[in-house]
């Protein structure tokens, strides 16, 4: 078996993806019918969660869609630990539910169910959330001006598509070379570490390519929920994210399994 059909019944749901379907409850019956004939598992990150937990309003009806039993939830941990599971386990293809951190999540909840009320007064998760939104904030603006400081744009802060091709080349070429040292490896095939290649193509793209747009703290959760993309069936996203991953798809083999959705097409079927 193939890596491109490890996981062909995953479904990722962004912030605003999961809020419309809790929401609307037309969709909401359609989405969990439609799910259910396609098999399909529903992917809730810990990205997801941080940005759900800002939503107090929403909580009673967050509450009522995660712990519906006609649903199949499963919890995944951050995109470091793809990072280091595909490292771990290169060449061989890697599969999210080795990721799983239900049996977690089931201990703390003790056979209650999921509430998102209890999840905002726990300090370790609020305490994670934190810790994680620096080091990814911080992390992700030091990879740019780094990336800038070697290969300056072209006037007007933007990069012509020459220099964007060999931008991206070099990007790659630095992340193997990296990853060879780091392995003990004499080569490396890149298309099989995943994660760090499209978070990658996706702060390029945003970021670099697209001189009108300044790195804002606020929305790096954006590639974060992108880390999780090549290895799931359904990816169901907001506009800009939805067009940077159909990009990449065009380029690239990463997300050959991946069909990617925009949220206003997938309001636009399920209120048919």
């Amino acid at each position: 078996m193939t890596n491109l059909y490890y996981n062909m019944n995953l479904i990722y749901l962004d912030t605003n993806v999961f809020t419309l379907i809790s929401e609307d409850i037309d969709i909401q019956k359609k989405f969990i019918s439609w799910a259910n004939n396609q098999n399909l598992k529903i992917i809730i990150s810990v990205i997801l969660l941080s940005e759900l937990i800002q939503k107090e309003s929403k909580f009673p009806l967050f509450n009522e869609l995660i712990n519906n039993k006609k649903l199949e939830v499963i919890f995944l941990g951050g995109y470091d630990l793809i990072c280091g599971l595909e490292i771990n386990n290169y060449p061989t293809p890697i599969t999210l539910q080795e990721l799983s951190i239900n049996s977690v999540i089931n201990k703390l909840l003790n056979g209650n169910s999921f509430d998102f009320f209890n999840l905002k007064h726990s300090t370790n998760f609020m305490n994670a959330k934190e810790n994680q939104k620096y080091i990814s904030n911080t992390e992700f603006k030091r990879i740019l001006n780094k990336w800038k400081l070697f290969y300056p744009p072209d006037n007007k802060n933007s990069y012509s598509k020459r220099k964007q091709s060999e931008l991206m080349k070099m990007i790659e070429n630095n992340m193997v070379s990296d990853l060879k040292a780091k392995m003990n490896l004499k080569d490396i095939d890149s298309s099989k570490i995943k994660t760090r290649m499209i978070i990658n193509k996706s702060l390029m793209k945003k970021y670099l390519f697209n001189y009108t747009k300044n790195f804002d703290p606020n929305d790096f959760a954006d590639i974060m929920h992108i880390a999780y993309s090549p290895y799931i069936k359904y990816f169901i996203t907001e506009k800009n994210n939805s067009d940077i991953l159909n990009q990449i798809k065009k380029e690239t083999n990463l997300l050959n399994s991946t069909i990617i959705i925009k949220i206003s097409d997938f309001r636009k079927d399920f209120k048919k």
